[in-house]
């Protein structure tokens, strides 16, 4: 059975794939989770490429979380909260050991993404809601301390102030998907 999401701003029929947890009115710039039990809706911003290809385009959707944070090394305070963006993919990697976290590597290296205008390029299917991506801030926050301060315990405070969700560029060449921030490559075997 065919089931037709609409956005219920424009009426516009909804971008996504069957299994997908996000879906895309282009025209509102929106996304809708219906991964969880309450649909819900954030929105939907265009990053530029930082490196520009002459190859096919498609956008690959990042949760873009904004959190306040600080972080206690060994039960005292290591600085005063700041506050960050951080970009966790809204598709699987099959093994994410092997081909690497491009969330994790944007953060880790203080990447600032900017964003643009609407091109006209077909979204990856976002099959990673914010259920299942809400916890990598303190993931990636705890891998960042933890390599500067491994024999220590660490605690990170964490407050989600915006969520929404970027979509990043990538050109696929052959069967390969490159992203257009650092340019890695993703074999399209890797993505489910």
């Amino acid at each position: 059975m065919l089931i037709t999401l609409n956005c219920p701003k424009c009426h516009k029929n909804l971008q996504g794939e069957n299994n997908s947890k996000l879906f895309f009115c282009m025209t509102c710039n929106l996304v809708f989770d219906v991964g969880d039990s309450k649909p819900k809706r954030y929105d939907l911003f265009y990053i530029l490429p930082k490196i520009k290809r002459e190859y096919s385009q498609i956008y690959f959707p990042f949760w873009q979380i904004c959190c306040r944070y600080q972080i206690q090394v060994s039960g005292k305070p290591e600085e005063n909260s700041q506050t960050r963006f951080f970009y966790i993919p809204a598709f699987f990697i099959k093994n994410i050991n092997y081909f690497g976290d491009i969330g994790y590597y944007i953060m880790a290296n203080n990447i600032v993404l900017k964003t643009g205008g609407r091109e006209d390029f077909p979204v990856f299917p976002g099959d990673r809601g914010l259920a299942d991506s809400i916890v990598y801030p303190r993931i990636y926050l705890y891998k960042e301390t933890a390599q500067k301060r491994s024999t220590e315990s660490i605690d990170i405070n964490i407050d989600h102030q915006e969520i929404s969700v970027a979509l990043i560029p990538f050109y696929q060449v052959d069967n390969d998907f490159y992203d257009s921030v650092i340019y890695w490559k993703f074999p399209s075997g890797a993505l489910i």
